[in-house]
Formats: structure tokens, sequence, C-alpha cells
């Protein structure tokens, strides 16, 4: 059977980190990305959300050896997001599939 799969996210202004585990706590992967903005209306603000999130995730499924974002579905999410919280989850889940994604 295979593994279920979290995703948890801390996506700030300064840097996106995101960690990936399974339903025994076990961490098994990280990835980190560049800044997710304070304004993705701005722009080029949406832009660099995607590619932050993007960035982070893929390292994360990378490390976890995980597969690929496009096939990977994940138990649940969790992201922490400075601001803007409705147009960065709209972002967040064009690039994941997830049974139960938050965004606070």
């Amino acid at each position: 059977m295979p593994l279920a799969l979290y995703l948890g996210i801390d996506a700030g202004q300064g840097h996106t980190d995101a960690v990936i585990g399974d339903d025994q706590g076990t961490v098994l992967g990280r990835g980190h990305g560049g800044p997710s903005g304070d304004h993705p209306e701005e722009h080029g603000g949406r832009e660099t959300v995607r590619q932050s999130l993007e960035t982070a995730i893929r390292g994360a499924l990378d490390a976890a050896s995980a597969g690929s974002i496009a096939h990977v579905h994940f138990a649940g999410v969790h992201c922490a997001m400075t601001s803007a919280h409705n147009e960065k989850a709209s972002i967040l889940t064009s690039l994941i599939k997830g049974d139960q994604i938050e965004v606070t």
C-alpha cells in the first residue's frame, strides 16, 4: 500500500519552505524556495508566488523520492502564508492535488 503523504508549507516574505511527511510523522523530505511575496495582485507577484511554491514543493518531493508534482496526491496539505490567502490558495491548488488543503 502506498504511503499517505502530507505537505506542510511555510510561505513567507523572506522564503518558502516545504516539508513532506508520512502518516507516521516521519519527515521524508524538505524543500526551499524564494519569497512568496506579500502582494500577488501586483505586477509579476502571482508568478513569483507560483515559482517559490513550486520550487519548494518540487525540492521536498525530490528529497523524499516521492515522484513528480503532477502525479502526487497528498492526503493533507497545510500552508501558512502572509496575507492575500485566497489569491495564494488558488495558486497553490493549481500546483498540487490533495484530499484536504488548508491555507492560513
